[in-house]
Formats: C-alpha cells, structure tokens, sequence
C-alpha cells in the first residue's frame, strides 16, 4: 500500500516534469534518470528525510548537524537497550561483527538509566544498610 502510494507520488512527479518513468522497480526513483537508478541517499536526505526530521522537530531549520539514516540506526539501537533487549539480539539486529561496536558506538546511556544502575549497585552494596546514604552525618 505505502509502496503503491510512493510510487504514485513519484509518478505524479515525473509527470509534472513531462518525464516518463522507464522502471518501477525503486521506491524512491531518480526523476532525473527517468527511473534507471535509485535516488541517491544524499539527495534523499536533502529532500525528505531532513525536512521530515525538522517537521517533526527532531532538529531545527538551518540547524547545522549531520542528519541522515545513520540516526535511526543509532536510535534503534538505543531504543532496543532501554527495553532491555539482549544484548547480543541488538548485536545480530545491526549486523556487527564486533559486539563492542554495538555497545560503544550505538547504545547511547541515559542519565535516568545511569542514576537506576547507580542505586541497583548501592542496594547489592549496601543491602539493609542503604537508610545510611539517607540519613545526616552529626
């Protein structure tokens, strides 16, 4: 259905620009090249996704900030580790070979996920004595 709709779209492009499609093999055609290739992923950034991310207020108009679909694999992954999601699961889902990519690279740490593993490793610690990180020093 998306797909039907996307190429509708393209469709309706090259039309406006007096172009005939000669494959309707890609999603995201070059108008340019009449359909023979995909469009670029530089293009497709430039023209949709940014605009998509600056609607959507992930950045700011004019912002100067890489933007592109390396993001989402850096907030998938990121998402993935705040759901508690096995490790080496994110690790098959990105495709690493190297489990230490996945973790250094794209599981980026939160501070409400720092202060929780914090106050686990204080509990293990500490156990029934946590009163005392609580209570004032006379």
């Amino acid at each position: 259905m998306a797909r039907s709709k996307l190429l509708g779209y393209f469709n309706s492009l090259a039309e406006a620009r007096e172009i005939r499609l000669i494959s309707r093999d890609f999603v995201f055609p070059s108008v340019r090249l009449k359909g023979k290739k995909p469009l670029s992923a530089s293009i497709m950034v430039q023209k949709y996704l940014r605009p998509a991310a600056v609607k959507a207020g992930v950045i700011m108009e004019g912002e100067k900030v890489r933007f592109g679909f390396h993001n989402f694999r850096h907030a998938l992954a990121t998402a993935l580790v705040k759901l508690r999601v096995d490790a080496k699961t994110v690790q098959g889902m990105l495709r690493h070979e190297d489990f230490g990519t996945t973790m250094q690279l794209y599981a980026q740490s939160d501070m409400e996920s720092m202060r929780e593993a914090q106050g686990k490793f204080l509990e293990q610690l500490l156990g029934d004595r946590m009163h005392l990180l609580t209570e004032r020093v006379q």
